[in-house]
């Protein structure tokens, strides 16, 4: 890889360079947790909308959360938005305020008007207060107290800011045994000593503090504190210092949780936050793409079936009926019947719509110029919402990140197969990317930051962003001189302020659209035939106009999506079920209803057809005397 080398002049002018708060005068204000509860009173006051805390975080900031009610009165589908809940992402929170904008001045025929939203621009106020305070550190963890080193002791060795930057960066602890070098070619980084170069280790790396009990550790028990982005049950990760001990113990992500399950009418969750799952799209489930299931060897014994034989899931239906006479099985009882481990994968039959949708997001950015290469979003991590509301509320869930640092364009650069930037945990350490000998292996991240560092540093509009900081000579309490620089935070995360309107426009605009890809139903063909005195046979249509199913493939399998559920009434059924349950309403396709009735002539028959995210459409019918009878 070539990498440019920083000249002498530009390393003596970042040395004279003061680092800058996240509030600098650019024009643009990011909003703290009281700016935000104002701006949703604000909005609170349009007729459309009504404004509610669903709880609060572990410090006692309310969880806000503004709907927005449909232009028609009646039930609709409803979209839930989750805003920064890695408290990470400030710029989430700002997407979040401008989707409630655009919704609240879009057109009367807009597909933002036809749903209910419900909008929570920060979904972590405690992690993202650190943004906003006296000193800058990244983390998003909230207030919850946590014996990170598990001694009996709360927070007694908290960080500390040492030079008085009013930031938490990193700091090089001078040690014979340490594996850590200042790069020679850039003197912003840290980079590990190769011995095979003749290099060695002078540093340890920590984060910037003192020893305060004396243990010979730095900072390895501070304020505590969980991130709720890591703390919902899909891959939840027990007993984890960030993630929590176990799933939904964080009030945050318990209040989100209790409030999706109380409101049947969402269809689709949005996370406005540092993942972008259409931009990079999940992995795709290998099973069930020929339409065929292959049974486990455990269940294949059990059903008296051929280890290993793949079969439709009609035909599944058909081998459990035999044997156990499960005569009402659906397809998602089915599909989890044959579950061993919980699905990571998408389901294969939710592939056609959702690469449809990222296309059509893909393609406005490109229109808008927003299309320049940048570093990945971090995929999603263990205990995220994005893949719970996919994978266990079972509803189509996208995650949307707005800006990563632009990618350094550079035609003989490789990258590497374990980029950091896929694992947010080691997303700082630069051991990926080897590159040309005589240089310093540094990461694409590095290399990004080096070359945005550059760009804004004489540009005054972009001046409240900090990128990498030049390593100061500081003081500990024992007397011992250490190194304090390096990486800023929220420096990968958080842009400008200056770019936030232009970054915003296109994707909240495509954001405010994706209530169109809902499904629509409607009533199509209905047909009563007389099949002798006073019977007839009723046949009803019921018609999807939108491209996505309901329930989506992976809402059949996890069975916690309602049922779209026909009823009749003012009839005799001789055949068929007063109260039947469609497995699933295909997308822009139909599905049959069929009974056999005894009614008399000049009666009314009354069909309703429902389910809380598709709302409730209802058919009477009047029984006509026919020429003839």
């Amino acid at each position: 890889m070539v990498l440019r080398k920083f000249p002498v002049l530009y390393v003596l002018l970042m040395l004279m360079i003061s680092p800058l708060t996240a509030q600098a005068d650019t024009g643009y204000r990011w909003h703290s947790a009281k700016d935000v509860e104002q701006r949703l009173k604000g909005f609170s006051k349009n007729k459309r909308t009504a404004l509610e805390s669903i709880g609060q975080s572990p410090s006692g900031t309310k969880l806000q959360m503004l709907t927005i009610h449909p232009v028609e009165s009646h039930d609709r589908p409803a979209v839930l938005v989750i805003g920064n809940l890695s408290g990470m992402a400030p710029l989430g929170t700002e997407a979040a305020l401008k989707l409630i904008g655009e919704i609240l001045n879009a057109e009367g025929s807009s597909p933002a008007e036809t749903v209910r939203w419900h909008i929570i621009p920060m979904a972590n106020p405690d992690g993202v207060a650190s943004f906003f305070g006296k000193v800058q550190q990244s983390g998003g963890l909230n207030g919850t107290a946590v014996d990170e080193d598990r001694d009996g002791s709360f927070s007694e060795d908290p960080t500390e800011d040492l030079n008085g930057d009013g930031l938490i960066t990193t700091m090089l602890v001078p040690d014979p045994a340490g594996q850590w070098i200042i790069s020679e070619e850039h003197p912003l980084l840290a980079v590990k000593a190769e011995t095979a170069r003749g290099q060695r280790g002078l540093y340890s790396r920590k984060t910037e503090g003192h020893d305060n009990d004396r243990d010979g550790l730095f900072n390895e028990d501070g304020p505590g504190g969980v991130n709720p982005g890591r703390n919902f049950p899909h891959r939840f990760e027990h007993w984890t210092n960030e993630g929590g001990h176990w799933a939904a113990d964080q009030p945050e992500t318990r209040d989100i949780l209790e409030f999706a399950f109380s409101h049947p009418q969402i269809a689709m969750v949005l996370v406005l936050d540092q993942v972008n799952n259409l931009r990079q799209m999940p992995d795709v489930e290998e099973r069930g793409k020929d339409g065929k299931y292959t049974v486990p060897d455990s269940r294949a014994e059990e059903w008296n079936i051929k280890a290993g034989q793949s079969l439709t899931l009609d035909q599944l239906k058909t081998v459990l009926r035999e044997n156990y006479g499960f005569y009402k099985l659906t397809y998602g009882q089915v599909l989890g019947l044959l579950e061993e481990d919980p699905a990571t994968k998408m389901d294969p039959a939710d592939h056609a719509w959702w690469s449809a949708i990222s296309k059509q997001y893909l393609e406005l950015l490109e229109e808008s110029g927003l299309t320049g290469e940048r570093l990945p979003s971090p995929k999603s991590s263990v205990g995220s919402a994005e893949e719970w509301g996919y994978f266990q509320f079972g509803v189509p869930s996208f995650a949307l990140d707005f800006w990563s640092l632009p990618k350094v364009a550079d035609e003989d650069s490789t990258t590497s197969d374990e980029n950091p930037e896929n694992n947010p945990d080691q997303s700082s350490d630069p051991e990926s990317n080897a590159d040309d000998e005589g240089q310093d292996a540094i990461s694409d991240k590095q290399e990004a930051l080096l070359q945005y560092t550059e760009q804004t540093s004489n540009n005054h509009q972009l001046g409240d962003w900090a990128g990498l900081l030049t390593w100061q000579k500081t003081q500990l309490p024992s007397g011992e001189t250490v190194l304090v620089g390096g990486e800023a935070p929220f420096a990968a995360t958080t842009p400008p302020a200056a770019l936030v309107d232009s970054l915003l426009a296109t994707p909240v605009q495509f954001l405010s659209t994706l209530p169109s890809w809902l499904p629509v139903m409607h009533f199509g063909q209905v047909n009563l035939a007389s099949r002798g005195t006073d019977v007839y046979e009723l046949t009803v249509w019921l018609n999807n106009d939108g491209p996505i199913p309901y329930p989506i493939g992976q809402g059949l399998r996890t069975s916690r999506v309602p049922p779209l559920v026909v009823n009749i009434e003012g009839a005799e059924i001789l055949e068929g079920r007063a109260r039947t349950i469609v497995d699933q309403l295909p997308a822009h396709g139909s599905v049959k209803v069929r009974w056999l009735v005894r009614v008399a002539v000049g009666n009314e028959i009354n069909i309703t057809a429902e389910a809380p995210s598709l709302g409730k459409i209802t058919k009477q019918l009047t029984v006509a005397a026919k020429e003839g009878r």
